[in-house]
């Protein structure tokens, strides 16, 4: 008999309700604001009793919760008259102003208007059917301009983002949250992959605008045209080598282009016409064919480069003894080993600078040090005059040049004993 009494005040209370409820429905339709509704919808149902009946009515919402939370549910889907923006007839967002939705779709269109120079702008649309109309909007739809436009540009209200820590980038990131790297790109195209920063947030999500920004543009533009390379063959050049005979160069012409873009990506391009600049010139190359020497040392040494010239002796200088001869060569000069024999080392040591080391048998060594680029690796065999390495000026050095040594049974040798520089 409890319950049954209850529940009939409860009636009784919940009548009442629907009136106040109705009377703020009224009054924010009246004056445009959603602040009371909103502010019933933040307390709930029951928050329209005062203290005293708080009680009472939680005693009904306990015996019949299912049916009370729909018939709130039902009371709070209020619709507001408003400017609503609509797409392809479905209605995504309201404003409070014509003027305000207006300024909306201009903000969404404006960028893409902001082209680089010899571009021309020739149309601008929306993809979709996009129109504002006064009508009641439902309530969660209605906000403030900010928010609807970002709503609007990336199709959806959830934010999920992803704080940068040491040792994160973005095919760990991918792997983690189980999506592609081509998702993140496309969710942070302002963001660059190799620049990430401790504590940058990264969004998660790909955008997917409501809206499609369409641009067809004029543009006009200088491409490079690629020159050709042809092959002569040369007996005086070893197999594997090269060297050019006549060097070539790019062309460049001028091409005028129709350029349709969505959202500012290109997915169509119509070349109107295209002028030739500059015709490219075809490069000739040398191919060797002759046979190399064996890739063993066979007892005499070469020049170690035919570029140069001796700027430093073998011999005793500066109160130290200097281990070999310097050649002044610029850097970048092709240096080739003297004899055939295998490499024991290709690397950086201190003094030397970059350094290759080749043993010819015999207990015969050369090397070759101050190096700009090494081409060779340890435990490589190479023949006689075989192009080893670039000068350059790295180590202890006064200038771009080649220092090169000869070494028997480890002890180091006067070049101009083996060889005629």
């Amino acid at each position: 008999m409890d319950k049954i009494d209850t529940f009939l005040r409860g009636l009784f209370k919940i009548e009442k309700a629907k009136r106040m409820l109705s009377f703020a429905m009224a009054g924010a339709l009246a004056i445009s604001i959603i602040t009371p509704v909103s502010s019933y919808a933040d307390k709930g149902f029951f928050g329209l009793f005062s203290s005293e009946e708080e009680q009472e009515t939680q005693e009904i919402e306990n015996i019949y919760p299912q049916e009370i939370k729909r018939d709130i549910e039902e009371l709070l889907k209020v619709r507001i008259n408003s400017f609503a923006i609509k797409v392809d007839g479905e209605t995504i967002a309201g404003l409070r102003t014509r003027l305000e939705a207006e300024e909306i779709l201009e903000a969404i269109r404006d960028p893409y208007l902001d082209r680089e120079d010899g571009v021309k702008i020739l149309e601008i649309y929306f993809k979709e059917k996009v129109e504002v109309s006064e009508e009641p909007v439902p309530q969660e739809l209605i906000g403030e301009s900010e928010e609807i436009l970002e709503y609007i540009r990336r199709g959806t209200k959830e934010k999920k983002v992803h704080v940068i820590e040491k040792g994160d980038y973005y095919g760990k990131i991918a792997e983690m949250y189980g999506i592609h790297v081509s998702d993140l790109e496309a969710a942070n195209p302002d963001v660059l992959p190799r620049k990430l920063q401790i504590g940058q947030k990264i969004n998660l999500l790909v955008p997917k605008p409501f809206i499609t920004v369409m641009t067809t543009e004029n543009k006009v533009y200088d491409e490079v045209i690629k020159h050709e390379t042809v092959y002569e063959n040369n007996s005086g050049i070893y197999k594997g080598e090269y060297a050019i005979k006549k060097r070539g160069e790019d062309g460049i012409r001028t091409v005028e282009a129709k350029i349709v873009r969505a959202n500012g990506i290109e997915y169509e391009r119509v070349v109107l016409g295209e002028e030739i600049v500059k015709e490219p010139v075809t490069q000739i190359t040398y191919k060797g064919t002759k046979d190399p020497p064996p890739r063993i040392g066979t007892g005499t040494f070469q020049k170690p480069s035919n570029r140069g010239y001796v700027t430093s002796e073998f011999g005793w200088r500066w109160g130290r003894r200097h281990e070999g001869i310097d050649i002044g060569m610029s850097t970048g000069t092709s240096v080739r080993a003297a004899d055939g024999g295998v490499v024991t080392f290709a690397g950086y040591k201190s003094g030397y600078g970059y350094v290759v080391f080749i043993d010819h048998g015999a207990n015969m060594e050369s090397r070759y040090a101050h190096l700009s680029k090494i081409l060779v690796s340890k435990g490589q065999k190479v023949y006689k005059g075989e192009q080893i390495a670039l000068s350059g000026n790295t180590g202890v050095s006064t200038g771009p040049h080649l220092h090169f040594e000869i070494r028997k049974n480890g002890v180091p040798q006067n070049p101009r004993n083996y060889v005629k520089l």
